[in-house]
């Protein structure tokens, strides 16, 4: 086969809110699950990025 068979990610998470999805559970929970079960104000299933800071470092 040709193509890319494997990829490794690692980090050692010092800054790991500065792009992140805060949101407690979601890897137990579909966003529209929780976006039903919430308020419909409450933003903390959205991605979070701190642009200006995740691309300086």
């Amino acid at each position: 086969t040709k193509g890319i068979l494997s990829t490794h990610l690692h980090s050692e998470g010092q800054h790991a809110e500065e792009l992140s999805l805060i949101a407690p559970g979601m890897g137990n929970r579909w966003v529209t699950d929780i976006m039903e079960d919430s308020d419909p104000n409450d933003e903390s299933y959205f991605p979070y990025m701190n642009g200006q800071f995740v691309f300086k470092n």
